[in-house]
């Protein structure tokens, strides 16, 4: 109409705002004013564009409501018209998929005839459309990620098998899915210190269910999945670890137990002081190895050069005694 229309818009839990509105550089006509986002200038035509940021924490569904007036031509209040919308989103809470492992993997006939058995022990049906496998080799940094074929579900304890195409004719006969040497990847052909990983993919998170290898030797945003995080950093908590055995002939972390509880310690950073294995170690070569096996990247190291000095400068000091 000649009038023009107005709104104004908000989100809610209930009777609470839910998350924060906000305007970005797409929005035209439109302004904020407190908790809701309105109109600023009476148009005849167009759209409202504007951001929101979800709470931080889980608060259940939420709703999406507008209401407006649509004018008519003539002054006063004839022809018009008020409308109300509104759009309800249900809470989605990620499946648990920590009964999700790896219940085998085996070299029937050397080589690289290797597989992998994956045991749905949930209680439910999973689709693994939201799973990966993530691989790395000789304690670097994660280098693939495979991912299943498009829709396939596991069943509530049943097992689902990849495997080499050159494996064992027994192995073949049972698996659901067959891979050539270093197609995709390598996901099948492994040694004993390469290490693969089951992990849920939930947005941009990534969360490791299960893991199998030389698992103490990986950094904890390897272990936690967080590619983001892997960098020099990791490589000098690698450079730690080698420190540690050399002088205690011992790994940092407490291997006992379940494959889970130790991936749990080293998602965690739980670092036993090599002071416990050795009384005589200084309080110097103690803070280097330590330093090195911080949990947060960047509380370590900066770089190994910086390694590299602290541990001359204990060397030298060694030498002058």
């Amino acid at each position: 109409s000649e009038r023009g229309y107005g709104f104004q818009a908000t989100v809610q839990s209930g009777d609470n705002i839910a998350g924060q509105i906000s305007l970005n550089s797409n929005s035209s006509n439109a302004e904020m004013t407190g908790n809701y986002v309105q109109h600023s200038t009476r148009t005849t035509s167009g759209s409202w564009v504007f951001d929101w940021v979800a709470p931080s924490s889980d608060i259940g569904e939420v709703t999406f409501s507008a209401s407006g007036l649509a004018t008519g031509g003539n002054e006063g209040y004839g022809g018009d018209d008020v409308y109300t919308v509104s759009s309800t989103i249900i809470a989605q809470n990620p499946f648990d998929l920590t009964g999700l492992f790896f219940s085998e993997y085996g070299e029937p006939d050397g080589g690289n005839h290797k597989y992998l058995e994956i045991y749905n022990g949930t209680g439910d049906e999973v689709s693994l459309d939201d799973v990966v496998i993530l691989g790395n080799y000789n304690g670097n940094p994660w280098s693939e990620t495979f991912t299943f074929q498009s829709g396939v579900t596991l069943s509530a304890g049943d097992v689902y098998i990849i495997a080499a195409s050159d494996a064992d004719a027994t192995i073949l006969d049972l698996a659901d899915e067959t891979h050539a040497f270093g197609d995709p990847w390598y996901i099948t052909s492994f040694n004993g210190d390469d290490v693969r990983a089951l992990a849920q993919i939930n947005g941009t998170d990534t969360t490791i269910i299960d893991i199998i290898g030389t698992l103490e030797f990986m950094a904890p945003e390897q272990a936690v999945g967080d590619q983001q995080k892997i960098g020099m950093a990791t490589d000098i908590y690698s450079m730690g670890l080698i420190l540690y055995r050399l002088l205690t002939k011992r790994s940092p972390i407490d291997t006992s137990g379940s494959r889970y509880a130790l991936l749990k310690r080293m998602q965690n950073g739980e670092i036993t002081s090599p002071e416990k294995f050795r009384d005589d170690l200084s309080p110097e070569i103690v803070r280097i190895v330590m330093r090195c096996l911080e949990r947060e990247p960047e509380n370590r190291y900066a770089s190994a050069k910086e390694l590299n000095k602290d541990i001359r400068s204990v060397i030298r000091s060694i030498r002058f005694k």
